[in-house]
């Protein structure tokens, strides 16, 4: 597409660039197909290349405004409303100062992704008592309600863990 000729002008892209407030760079990636332009810059280039009549273009500059507040809006919305959902109560992520029993001779695990439940496997085979702290509150309810020793929380936190009492 050659913005910088298009509707009969042929006086270049620094023109174009001038007319419009956009790069002449940015022009330049346009027209190669490099670069997708955002709603803001098509507006400049349409009123540079004199396509959009100045009322179209306050229209359509308060539509974008709103376009882009109202999205903004709608994402912070759903971060919440997703967020709540995924917070689980207290009680259902464990306590372990009132549910980990004895944790004298168990090797805490930190995380149970792909990583933390390989060691946890293999230190159960070996009937190595273990207790595995998790960050995520999903699969700490997921592993909780098939009754593995999985609680909520953070190893590296001061006062999650007492020293000496469960890592040996």
């Amino acid at each position: 597409m050659e913005l910088a000729l298009a509707h009969g002008r042929h006086d270049g892209l620094d023109a174009l660039a001038d007319r419009s407030g956009v790069s002449r760079s940015m022009i330049s990636l346009v027209e190669r197909g490099e670069s997708s332009p955002t709603a803001v810059v098509i507006e400049k280039l349409a009123a540079g290349l004199g396509v959009l009549e100045h009322e179209y273009a306050q229209l359509l500059t308060v539509a974008i405004g709103v376009s882009m507040a109202v999205t903004a809006a709608g994402w912070t919305l759903a971060n919440v409303l997703l967020l709540s959902r995924l917070q689980a109560p207290p009680s259902v992520l464990g306590k372990l100062d009132k549910e980990g029993g004895e944790m004298a001779g168990h090797v805490v695990v930190a995380g149970f992704g792909q990583v933390g439940k390989a060691v946890a496997r293999h230190l159960h085979a070996q009937h190595v008592p273990i207790i595995v702290l998790d960050l995520h509150p999903k699969q700490v309810v997921a592993s909780r309600t098939r009754r593995l020793p999985v609680f909520y929380g953070n190893i590296f936190k001061t006062g999650e863990i007492e020293p000496g009492k469960s890592i040996r």
